[in-house]
């Protein structure tokens, strides 16, 4: 996640919300497990 930190933190000049932020984060991490099956 570009600008985000090691706990996934968002400052407010990345556009884009926390919220958000971890949600594209989940649906990464659900696609890259469902690749391994």
């Amino acid at each position: 996640m570009p600008y985000g930190d090691h706990g996934f933190a968002i400052p407010k000049r990345a556009g884009i919300g926390q919220e958000r932020a971890l949600e594209v984060i989940t649906d990464g991490v659900v696609e890259w497990t469902a690749s391994l099956v």
